[in-house]
């Protein structure tokens, strides 16, 4: 029998919070019941896969019902792997409440004596904002003071906005994978590929746009991955009732300019350098499709790549059908 892991979504009212769960709904659950006291939960299922299922519990954002969870604190905080807490970037004159609330919760926990990861969404950071200063500047003042908050507690950040719903499903992601029996085996298993094809990033995506796992030697090569893959996925959706399918796709990369990326011992990327990003897809024995996307920075070393992919495939296949044997 497979685990249950409990998911928590919470915010102030208009934060964003309602549209973002909406979004993961229809692209990964069905409703499971109806709203109860300003909480409703919802059965994820295309993730039993992975070696487990998720129940998000979605806490109604009005004062009467905040006032509710604290008092019945146990019942509603105890036993949570991940909390996705909404903040909307755009509402300044609320940051004050906002901040409060999360304190509160973080006191709940501290006092249960649990353990969760906290997955913040700076929602409402839309594309026409989100390289100006000010928004910048409302972050980075955010994050210190939620530090401040959370010094015991694991804490991580996203930008989202429901104008690029790539930005949601990456942080979804990142707030449920790291509970899988089997997350940990996956990038052991991609980073190993990558050194092998000298690939300088491999990602694993499903279907409905779960990341899985990732090995990068830099932060820009899995952006990029992430980008093409999320961007290419959500495109095919608009094609569902096509019978054509995609097994195989290649995005060819040319650098008009130098790149200089983060990791000290990579070297740059010189003007007119090719590369490529590679999208291959393979199944598993319940039908569903996942996948393998690269990003090779010298297109002459892909021939390895081409030589170890099925292996790679192979393995990941086996792990997961083992999971929902």
């Amino acid at each position: 029998m497979q685990s249950k892991r409990k998911i928590i979504f919470a915010g102030l009212d208009n934060s964003g919070k309602t549209s973002i769960i909406i979004s993961l709904q229809e692209k990964f659950s069905y409703f499971d019941t109806k709203p109860t006291l300003g909480l409703s939960r919802s059965k994820f299922s295309t993730l039993d896969c992975l070696g487990f299922g998720i129940v998000l519990w979605d806490l109604g954002a009005q004062r009467k019902f905040r006032k509710n969870y604290f008092k019945h604190r146990y019942q509603v905080f105890s036993n949570t792997s991940s909390v996705f807490y909404i903040i909307d970037i755009q509402d300044s004159n609320r940051f004050n409440e906002s901040i409060e609330y999360f304190s509160k919760i973080i006191d709940v926990y501290n006092e249960l004596d649990e353990k969760t990861d906290f997955f913040i969404c700076f929602h409402k950071v839309d594309p026409d904002i989100s390289n100006k200063r000010e928004i910048q500047d409302k972050i980075k003042i955010l994050i210190e003071n939620l530090l401040s908050i959370a010094q015991n507690s694991r804490i991580s950040f996203f930008n989202t906005t429901i104008y690029d719903l790539s930005s949601l499903f990456l942080a979804f992601s990142n707030g449920i994978m790291h509970f899988s029996p089997i997350a940990l085996l996956i990038n052991e298993q991609l980073e190993e590929f990558a050194k092998l094809s000298n690939s300088s990033a491999v990602l694993l995506m499903s279907e409905d746009l779960l990341v899985i796992g990732n090995y990068s030697m830099s932060d820009y090569y899995i952006d990029l991955c992430e980008i093409v893959g999320l961007r290419f996925l959500n495109v095919m959706d608009s094609f569902k009732s096509n019978p054509v399918r995609l097994d195989n796709v290649i995005v060819e990369v040319n650098y008009d300019t130098e790149l200089i990326v983060s990791n000290e011992n990579e070297k740059p990327l010189k003007r007119g350098q090719k590369a490529k990003i590679v999208m291959t897809s393979f199944k598993i024995s319940n039908n569903i499709q996942f996948y393998i996307i690269t990003f090779i920075k010298n297109i002459l070393m892909s021939k390895s790549h081409e030589d170890l992919l099925p292996i790679l495939k192979n393995n990941l296949s086996d792990m997961m059908y083992l999971l929902i044997k």
